[in-house]
């Protein structure tokens, strides 16, 4: 421990001094440790950002803004009053596993999707309300997510854009607010392991044909409605470990389970009126989208040269690809937005806003591929 203070000093002084040289007096080693230290946050960032170094442990270290580094493979941020993660959504990225517990994010970091490689997801023990699975997307190689101790009260999957998550076989959502929870848009074959204890289900929509490889249940802590439950233990078809010591309880005065079934898919349909102020809200955002998806496909098309064959100059085609990428920018910050109840005004319980989020995605990820191809054409001038 003495040791490490003193390190820790030594880095202080370093920083204060040094600052300026960039990283080139970072640690010679690809593992650091930063525990409660008192680096101010600007120091703090500057050794996350450090070449060479690919596991980062902060504890207990002011760091309220976390700018993730394309050559981490491990980060851990355990109780330094984190609130925000910046992940570049045009960066290359190593993390393998990246934890951010004991913290105040509220929402799940913004461009997740990123992280090509990521394994292990733990987000345990903050603030977080809303659970949005497309934000998964892309994340084939996950094995672990873990919301456990949050204050999740909604997650959605849409099935316009579901995440497909091969390898995902343990998930942790105990101790949360969770009243509904519906699987049928889960593409997770896989998942051996789920923990749902603690928090306010009355049933699990779609849970044995979702997961149907579960060899492990834990949903002890909730009112259950105890039709479901023995549904439950009838459809598991292969042995399943539940609840130690048969913990769970069920509620014999429940509403029927046909009205809990109904309740659940008619939240997870978009509205169809105008009238609602979900989708009114939503869709100011989604017409945005559709706006500029036309003006930057227009905009692409028009570098594949004219009709009597002329081609765009390089200076032109090096000028539109810096306004699609602008215009990319603003068109994901649309997307995030409309997935964040504290900007849309929206309450965590209203599901709408996940099926107009999937279609703003569906357009996005079209955009991407004709930008995509388009610098297949272009590679070299751009």
């Amino acid at each position: 421990m003495r040791l490490t203070i003193l390190i820790c000093l030594f880095l202080k002084l370093i920083w204060s001094c040094e600052a300026a040289k960039a990283c080139t007096s970072c640690p010679n080693s690809a593992t650091l440790e930063l525990k409660n230290c008192s680096l101010n946050a600007t120091m703090a960032q500057m050794l996350v950002n450090c070449s060479g170094v690919e596991v980062l442990h902060t504890e207990l270290v002011v760091l309220p803004t976390v700018h993730l580094s394309g050559q981490l493979k491990v980060l851990k941020v355990e109780s330094c009053n984190t609130t925000a993660v910046i992940i570049n959504p045009t960066g290359s990225y190593k993390m393998e596993k990246f934890t951010v517990e004991k913290n105040n994010l509220r929402t799940l970091p913004r461009n997740l999707n990123v992280l090509k490689k990521l394994r292990k997801l733990i987000l345990a023990s903050n603030l977080i309300e809303c659970i949005d699975m497309g934000e998964f997307i892309g994340l084939s190689h996950l094995e672990e997510i873990n919301l456990s101790d949050n204050r999740i009260i909604q997650i959605c999957s849409s099935p316009f854009d579901p995440p497909v998550l091969p390898n995902l076989d343990r998930v942790y959502l105990q101790r949360n607010n969770l009243t509904l929870l519906n699987l049928e848009n889960w593409k997770t074959p896989n998942v051996k392991l789920m923990y749902l204890n603690n928090n306010e289900l009355s049933i699990v929509h779609k849970l044995a044909s979702s997961l149907p490889k579960l060899e492990s249940l834990y949903i002890y802590g909730n009112p259950l409605n105890c039709e479901w439950w023995e549904t439950l233990r009838a459809e598991i078809e292969n042995p399943c470990t539940f609840s130690p010591n048969k913990q769970e309880t069920c509620d014999e005065k429940a509403q029927p389970l046909k009205n809990l079934i109904n309740q659940i898919e008619a939240s997870s349909k978009i509205p169809s009126t105008n009238n609602d102020q979900c989708h009114f809200n939503s869709s100011k955002s989604l017409t945005q989208i559709k706006a500029q998806v036309e003006q930057l496909q227009q905009q692409v098309a028009s570098l594949g040269g004219t009709p009597s064959g002329h081609h765009p100059t390089k200076e032109t085609i090096v000028q539109l690809h810096q306004s699609c990428l602008g215009q990319q920018g603003r068109l994901r910050e649309i997307v995030h937005e409309m997935g964040s109840p504290s900007r849309t005004n929206l309450k965590p319980r209203t599901d709408c806003r996940c099926g107009l989020k999937a279609q703003a995605r569906l357009f996005q990820r079209q955009l991407e591929q004709q930008m995509a191809m388009f610098g297949e054409k272009f590679r070299g001038m751009v």
